[in-house]
């Protein structure tokens, strides 16, 4: 499951599931109104895998529990995050769990250079969403220096949200969500037009 964020002036960020066992990326479907991700898995380690095409920020929550942040990766390097900030591996578990929570949760977050408005910009608060198997992962481009011209502060954080279930929960996420399925586009009916 991977999905492509594009921030515009050809800056993208690409954000992906993996499941460690097999480093296979699992399937799913996306719906509209929330846009969510949902990811057939199996119980298990997972990795969240993230590309940039300029240096870029990630936080992480897991079960409404802030579990990776991290800022400026490299760009053009694909990042596996498979492990929160104190260590441990990141789980899907089929059943809820109480969560470790990351050292530094609830602080502010990243060091940030005052707005042109005088405020510090600083992620907006997780919404706490009830029920387990549920990703987010915040990314934004960061803050950068340029050798010519002004300092470019980052820009906002843009959400991500999967939801990971194992098949019967996927199965009915899925009958649940018939009507708000994002479709493919018609390929075929512009090939049959040529």
């Amino acid at each position: 499951m991977i999905v492509r964020i594009d921030k515009g002036y050809s800056r993208n960020i690409t954000v992906g599931l993996e499941q460690l066992d097999n480093r296979m990326s699992p399937i799913g479907f996306t719906s509209e109104d929330p846009k969510i991700h949902y990811a057939l898995v199996r119980p298990g380690k997972f990795g969240v895998t993230v590309e940039g095409s300029q240096p870029f920020d990630i936080v992480i929550y897991q079960d409404n529990v802030r579990q990776v942040q991290r800022q400026s990766l490299e760009e053009g390097v694909k990042h596996t995050i498979h492990r929160t900030d104190g260590g441990l591996p990141l789980v899907f578990a089929a059943e809820k769990a109480d969560l470790p929570i990351a050292p530094g949760a609830g602080t502010p977050l990243f060091d940030q250079p005052e707005a042109t408005t005088g405020e510090t910009s600083l992620m907006p608060e997780q919404p706490y969403i009830e029920g387990t198997g549920l990703v987010l992962v915040f990314v934004r481009i960061s803050h950068r220096h340029p050798d010519q011209g002004p300092d470019l502060p980052p820009d906002e954080f843009t959400r991500v949200i999967f939801q990971l279930n194992e098949y019967e929960g996927h199965a009915a996420a899925l009958a649940n969500n018939l009507d708000r399925l994002v479709q493919a586009p018609d390929l075929t009916a512009e090939d049959s037009a040529t």
